[in-house]
C-alpha cells in the first residue's frame, strides 16, 4: 500500500509541473542589439534639438562622441537616447527619456562609458547610489558647465545643495577653509566610489594625518584616541567641519577630557587641561606620561 501510494503521488507531481510548463509565460527574449538603418544620425535630431545641440556641441561629450575617426553606429545623441529615426519620423515616445529612467538605469547608461575611471560594483556600493542620486543631478550633460569634471556649479557648492546643513558649520568661528576655496569636499570625500562612513577617501585618522603630519607621531607616550583601535580617532576631540571653539574642538572647556578622564572630575588646577603649563601636549609626547612637554 505505502509503495502505490508513493508512486501516485509521483505521477500528480509530474502532472502539475506538466500543466505548468504548458501554461507558464514563456520567458522574455534577451531585446536584439537595433540595426544600423534605425539610427537618424545627429544632423536630423539637430534640426528639432537645435538650441540645445549647441550647447551640446561645445562640450567634452561631443568633441569625443562626435570624433570624425568614431566609427560607431548612431553616434553622438542616440549613444545614450537610443535609435532615433522612429522617433524623427513622428513616434514621440520612440526615444529613451533619460530623466525618465530608474535611478539605477541612469547610473548604468552613464557607467557604460565611464567604466574605466569608476567601476558598477564601486558606485553602486555608496551611499548616494543607495540615495538614488544620478550623475545629471551634479553633472550638466547638455548645457554649459560652470564647474570641473562637467560639474554644473563648483564643487562645494555642488555639494551643500544637498548638505545644506553643513554650510552653516563652516562659518563658524573655527572651520575648515572649504568656503574659501583652499580645501574642498572632495579632499577627504570620494563622491563616486568610497564604501566608507560619510564616503570617506579613506580612514579618518589617515585624512587628518595628510595635512596634519606633526600630530602622527611615533610618540614615546602616546595618548589613547591617536593609536586606539576602539576610539573615533580625530573626532573623539575635534568635529571635521566647523566649531565655535578654537581648533574645531567639540568643547573647548575641560569637559573635553572629562568625556574620558571621568575620574578626574574633581580636579581643578584651571579651566582648559592642555593649557596653564599641564598637559601642553594632548596628541603625545616624546618626554612626559602625563603629556605635560
Amino acid at each position: 500500500m505505502i509503495a502505490w501510494r508513493s508512486v501516485a503521488v509521483a505521477i500528480l507531481a509530474v502532472s502539475a509541473l506538466a500543466t505548468h510548463s504548458a501554461t507558464a509565460k514563456p520567458a522574455r527574449a534577451k531585446a536584439a542589439a537595433p540595426s544600423p538603418d534605425e539610427y537618424a544620425g545627429a544632423e536630423v535630431c539637430i534640426r528639432c534639438h537645435g538650441e540645445m545641440a549647441r550647447l551640446w556641441e561645445k562640450q567634452r561629450h561631443s568633441q569625443y562622441l562626435m570624433a570624425p575617426s568614431r566609427k560607431v553606429a548612431g553616434k553622438g545623441c542616440e549613444e545614450c537616447h537610443g535609435p532615433g529615426k522612429a522617433h524623427a519620423q513622428g513616434d514621440r515616445k520612440a526615444i529613451i527619456r533619460v530623466g525618465k529612467l530608474m535611478a539605477e538605469r541612469q547610473a548604468a547608461l552613464c557607467l557604460s562609458c565611464h567604466e574605466g575611471y569608476v567601476k558598477n560594483a564601486e558606485w553602486f556600493s555608496t551611499a548616494h547610489a543607495r540615495q538614488r542620486i544620478v550623475c545629471t543631478d551634479c553633472h550638466a550633460v547638455h548645457r554649459d558647465p560652470k564647474g570641473p569634471s562637467m560639474l554644473k556649479t563648483d564643487v562645494t557648492d555642488t555639494c551643500l545643495q544637498c548638505h545644506a546643513r553643513i554650510r552653516p558649520l563652516l562659518l563658524q568661528n573655527s572651520h575648515h577653509p572649504v568656503l574659501e576655496g583652499r580645501v574642498e569636499c572632495t579632499s577627504c570625500h570620494d563622491v563616486h566610489r568610497s564604501a566608507e562612513p560619510a564616503m570617506l577617501r579613506g580612514t579618518t585618522k589617515t585624512l587628518c594625518l595628510t595635512c596634519h603630519r606633526d600630530k602622527e607621531g611615533p610618540f614615546v607616550y602616546e595618548h589613547d584616541p591617536m593609536v586606539s583601535e576602539m576610539s573615533d580617532n580625530c573626532l573623539s576631540c575635534h568635529t571635521p567641519h566647523g566649531s565655535g571653539n578654537v581648533q574645531l574642538l567639540r568643547l573647548g572647556q575641560r569637559g573635553l577630557c572629562m568625556q574620558c578622564h571621568s575620574d578626574k572630575v574633581n580636579h581643578f588646577p584651571g579651566p582648559r587641561c592642555w593649557t596653564a603649563g599641564c598637559h601642553t601636549h594632548p596628541h603625545g609626547s616624546n618626554s612626559s606620561p602625563l603629556l605635560f612637554f
